[in-house]
């Protein structure tokens, strides 16, 4: 079952939910609404993220982004 954290706070991001069967990462950003889908991303990573709490956007910077293929999710 996908796991969701609110990060509604962030200036960047909106929302993440991790679906760990299929190592998909959603990340949904303030910007447009824009929601992006990061595909074969570890269970560790996601752990990572979920544990980096006030810096959810630096984490996604150094971690995730360019790190992992993407495509656009069309909600």
């Amino acid at each position: 079952m996908p796991e969701k954290i609110d990060m509604s706070k962030s200036s960047n991001l909106k929302e993440a939910t991790y679906d760990s069967e299929k190592k998909i990462l959603i990340i949904k950003f303030h910007r447009d609404d824009c929601v992006y889908g990061y595909l074969n991303v570890p269970p560790h990573v996601w752990r990572n993220f979920k544990d980096a709490h006030g810096s959810y956007g630096r984490f996604f910077y150094w971690n995730i982004r360019g790190k992992y293929p993407y495509t656009e999710v069309n909600v």
